[in-house]
């Protein structure tokens, strides 16, 4: 990942177990200067109803594996439709809403426990580019079924982020650009 000078500050690297799911992850983070301040390795361990990762935090999870929520968000919990993607993330008095459109995320509201809603994001798309980045490319199908297509837009709070990529010549993403900036960049193996 870049920072919005363009200089890398963080990279993340994953390795796999049988079932496809991510086993261990590196984080190294990176100064401007491009000198590694910090480096941190976590573990993936996979039990029935739990994910635990080795800095202590934990997945609960549905009976079908998906995430119910994570023990470093309390108060959360998400469910999801019979497809698997996110419909609702409960945090204590909000709720965002996902809303979606042939089979992308169109947009999130916040219904607060007054029955007040209000808009947060909105989401437009490349539809006739396949995303090759999200949840069950990288391993982690249980975080939820991601949209179908690359991210063109996303409107709501605060600035707009306009996204634009780059591409191996099998479709696959190889550079994420968000608002003219490198955001990060993939190898496949």
């Amino acid at each position: 990942l870049y920072n919005a000078n363009g200089k890398v500050y963080q990279i993340i690297e994953s390795e796999y177990n049988g079932d496809g799911n991510v086993s261990r992850t590196v984080s190294k983070y990176y100064n401007d200067g491009g000198t590694e301040i910090s480096n941190t390795t976590t573990t993936f361990s996979y039990n029935d109803n739990k994910i635990e990762l080795s800095d202590g935090s934990y997945y609960s999870l549905y009976d079908d594996g998906m995430v119910i929520s994570n023990s470093m968000l309390t108060g959360q919990n998400i469910t999801y439709d019979s497809d698997g993607f996110i419909t609702e993330i409960q945090t204590g008095t909000e709720a965002y809403v996902h809303y979606y459109e042939n089979g992308n995320l169109d947009k999130i509201d916040i219904e607060y426990s007054n029955n007040v809603a209000q808009p947060y994001s909105q989401y437009a798309y490349y539809t006739d580019k396949e995303n090759t980045i999200g949840n069950q490319n990288m391993g982690q199908p249980y975080l939820g079924k991601q949209s179908k297509n690359l991210a063109k837009t996303i409107t709501g709070q605060g600035t707009p982020l306009e996204y634009t990529y780059d591409f191996y010549s099998n479709g696959n993403v190889k550079a994420v650009y968000r608002n003219n900036y490198l955001h990060a960049e993939y190898e496949y193996y």
